[in-house]
C-alpha cells in the first residue's frame, strides 16, 4: 500500500538522495514542513492524516507501506528520518532494505520502550478528543503546545483537523492505530543496520529513549547528539532540530 506524501522543500535539495521523513503517533507529515532547504517526502504513517487506515498496524507493515511508497514515487534510495513512533518504524525500513537507505536520523526514536509505560499511553488515547468547532481545537492545541508559536498551531489545525458525519471535528489518525503502534514500541528495538551511517537524537528533556539502547547505539558506532528540547523536538525547537538533521545529512 501507498501512503500519502507531501513534498518538502526545492526539487534542488542539499543531499545526494531525497529526504523521507516519519512522524509520530497522531502526527502527519506536514510536520516535516520546518525541514526547510532538505528536498523530500513527509509520509502520513497508515491509520493518519490521509493515509489508508485499515490494519495491520505492526511495524513491518508500517516498514512494507514506506518501502511501497518508495516504489511508487520512483526512488531508490533515501536518507531516512524518523521521530518517536517514526524512528522505530524507519528502524524496520532500513533492516528490510538497508539498500535504500544512505543515512538514517532517528529523533528520540519511541523503541524498546518499558512495556508499562506503553500500556500508559495506550490507554492515554481513549477516548478520542473531539471538538465543536476549529476554534475550540486551537485552543486545545495551543495549550497543548505553549512553546509552539501561533502560526504553528493554526498551521496544525489546518491540516490534521477533519469534521465527521455526527458534526464535530476529530484530528486525522484511526485511535485503534494510536493503540496498537503503543504496544509496538514496547517491542525491543533492533540497532540500525551495520554500515548504514546513523544519528541517534536524543532530547534532554522527557527522553523516552531507554538508556541501554543508548549505550548499545553507542558502542556500535552510532552518532549521538543530546538536544536542548523535549521529545517533541520538532515542535518545541524546530530550528535546532532542522539544524542537527541538515548537519549530519549534508556533512
Amino acid at each position: 500500500m501507498t501512503l500519502t506524501a507531501h513534498e518538502l522543500g526545492s526539487d534542488e535539495g542539499r543531499c545526494p538522495v531525497p529526504l523521507m521523513a516519519l512522524h509520530g503517533i497522531r502526527g502527519h507529515g506536514r510536520r516535516w514542513r520546518f525541514l526547510e532547504g532538505l528536498h523530500g517526502w513527509g509520509l502520513d504513517l497508515r491509520g493518519h492524516g490521509s493515509s489508508p487506515v485499515l490494519p495491520p498496524w505492526s511495524l513491518e507493515q508500517h516498514a512494507d507501506d514506506v518501502l511501497a511508497t518508495m516504489n511508487g514515487l520512483g526512488l531508490a534510495r533515501v536518507d531516512l528520518v524518523g521521530l518517536s513512533f517514526g524512528g522505530a518504524v524507519a528502524l524496520y525500513v532500513a533492516h528490510r532494505a538497508p539498500e535504500r537507505v544512505r543515512r538514517l536520523v532517528l529523533l528520540d526514536p519511541a523503541a524498546g520502550i518499558d512495556p508499562a509505560v506503553a500500556l500508559e499511553r495506550a490507554r492515554g488515547v481513549q477516548p478520542e478528543p473531539c471538538f465543536h468547532d476549529p476554534s475550540e481545537a486551537l485552543a486545545v492545541r495551543a495549550r497543548y503546545w505553549p512553546c509552539a508559536p501561533s502560526a504553528t498551531v493554526a498551521a496544525e489545525v489546518a491540516a490534521h483537523l477533519a469534521q465527521g458525519a455526527d458534526g464535530l471535528w476529530r484530528w486525522r489518525y484511526e485511535p485503534t492505530a494510536v493503540v496498537a503502534a503503543c504496544a509496538e514500541m514496547s517491542r525491543p528495538a533492533p540497532l540500525p543496520p551495520k554500515g548504514t551511517e546513523t544519528l541517534l537524537v536524543q532530547a534532554d528533556r522527557k527522553s523516552v529513549v531507554p538508556a541501554p539502547y543508548v549505550a548499545a547505539c553507542l558502542a556500535a558506532g552510532v552518532r549521538l547528539e543530546v538536544i536542548d528540547a523535549g521529545h517533541g523536538m520538532d515542535i518545541e525547537a524546530p530550528v535546532l532540530t532542522r539544524d542537527v538533521v541538515a548537519g549530519f545529512l549534508t556533512s
